[in-house]
């Protein structure tokens, strides 16, 4: 009976320690995988950091980084303007 209590005790702490780092592996994994993929189609924002460090961006970063180039777009077309009516006013 002695023997049968250490082989069903072994078996429960094996199983469970089995089950436990195959979920943590497992959710890993698909975690990895699916940020992964996210950023490869674009849905997920990222960059490299100095230390090459693979960073998410957060909400506020992507919408300052919007502003910032929602200002330089216009300030190009202002520019483009600019540059035609001076060569209108050139040739007239």
């Amino acid at each position: 009976m002695y023997e049968l209590w250490h082989l069903l005790t072994a078996y429960f702490v094996g199983t469970t320690a089995g089950v436990i780092l195959f979920k943590t592996y497992v959710k890993e994994s698909i975690i990895v995988s699916v940020l992964d993929n996210l950023v490869d189609q674009g849905f997920v924002k990222s960059f490299v950091d100095d230390q090459g460090t693979i960073q998410f961006m957060t909400i506020q970063e992507i919408e300052q980084e919007s502003e910032i180039l929602a200002r330089v777009m216009n300030q190009i077309d202002e520019y483009e303007k600019e540059r035609e009516n001076n060569e209108k006013d050139d040739t007239a």
